[in-house]
């Protein structure tokens, strides 16, 4: 009996729902990511939280990232200004602002602020010019900033201002933080492994950004790692901590890379909508928060936008490896930007 030549090989298909099994479990341990920092929000100081849990993040990742270390010390000596920068940027920066709007605002709404992530890398590939968009992906972004909108304005356009609080400030700048960062990752340099990126730019965040922090909180008269108003058992704030550097920094971010190999870059972003809905469910299920109709509009919205975007990439690509093909004489191909692996997205 004939088959279908179109269909995928059983080893592929099962390939492939691994795949995808491993970023709806990746995304799910960032979802759960701002519940656990949610949850500690009055019993740990925020700087110690960012710290420590960097701190417990790398003594964890040395052993299996220093040969990779020794054998690329030439490579990492020469890039060490970009990437202290990328440190800074997308592991001290980000952290502070992601965790300071845990802090702030109820868990859901942080995860849905940051689902637009891929939305600001496109509009930030865009303005340097490493990526053309087509009108579907203009269309998408609209579509994404509309329920962007929808969530910081909690569903009413009357009084919107007064809605917005300073944590849905944090969550909205900590998305296009990390929306530049994952732009910028383009550029890393040719022969640096993951392991060894992840690592060196992990303790650069924490040097140059969460240590200076955590030790002017100290100077301040703050706490070592309990907050003056905390009222929870210390082992349940440690337990939380020591949760959040290994799951969804270490194991999450090695379950994104196993995925993101697997499946397109495209269905891969498509993935980054579990996050909020992780997010969510565990904020009602652990905190007691509540889920508006103006979240699940928001939420909506954006894996529309997300949908469009992604689907207008392939197009575009497609276009572009069309009119390469056929020798055009067109502008250079468009700059995609990839689904980056392990710990790279420091959630």
């Amino acid at each position: 009996m004939p088959t279908d030549a179109r269909a995928p090989a059983p080893g592929r298909s099962f390939d492939l729902a691994l795949g995808v099994a491993a970023l709806a479990a990746a995304a799910a341990l960032w979802g759960a990511n701002h519940v656990a920092a949610r949850s500690i929000r009055g019993e740990v100081v925020l700087s110690a939280l960012i710290f420590w849990r960097w701190v417990i993040a790398l003594v964890v990742l040395l052993p299996f990232a220093w040969p990779r270390l020794r054998a690329e010390a030439a490579l990492l000596r020469r890039h060490a200004r970009w990437i202290a920068a990328m440190g800074a940027v997308g592991v001290g920066m980000f952290s502070w602002l992601i965790h300071a709007a845990a802090y702030s605002a109820p868990a859901t709404d942080v995860a849905l602020l940051g689902a637009m992530t891929p939305i600001w890398a496109l509009l930030i590939a865009a303005l340097l010019r490493i990526e053309r968009i087509g009108p579907l992906q203009v269309a998408g972004a609209g579509c994404a900033v509309f329920g962007a909108a929808l969530i910081l304005m909690q569903g009413r356009w009357h009084g919107a201002v007064s809605a917005i609080g300073i944590g849905h400030v944090w969550a909205l700048l900590a998305s296009i933080v990390f929306a530049g960062y994952s732009v910028l990752l383009g550029r890393r340099p040719q022969g640096l492994s993951v392991t060894s990126f992840t690592g060196t730019t992990a303790f650069a965040g924490t040097a140059l950004v969460a240590a200076p922090l955590y030790l002017a909180d100290l100077v301040g008269g703050e706490g070592p790692f309990f907050a003056r108003t905390a009222t929870l058992a210390p082992l349940h704030s440690l337990t939380v901590v020591f949760f959040m550097a290994i799951g969804p920094t270490l194991i999450a971010n090695l379950l994104w890379a196993h995925g993101a190999k697997r499946v397109q870059p495209a269905a891969a972003a498509s993935m980054t909508c579990v996050t909020p809905l992780a997010a969510s469910l565990l904020s009602v299920a652990l905190l007691g928060e509540s889920i508006h109709a103006y979240h699940l509009e928001g939420l909506a919205a954006i894996c529309a936008g997300i949908a469009l975007t992604t689907r207008g990439s392939s197009r575009r690509a497609a276009l572009d490896r069309s009119a390469a093909a056929a020798a055009l004489p067109a502008t250079p191909p468009a700059r995609h930007i990839p689904a980056h692996g392990p710990i790279e997205r420091s959630r």
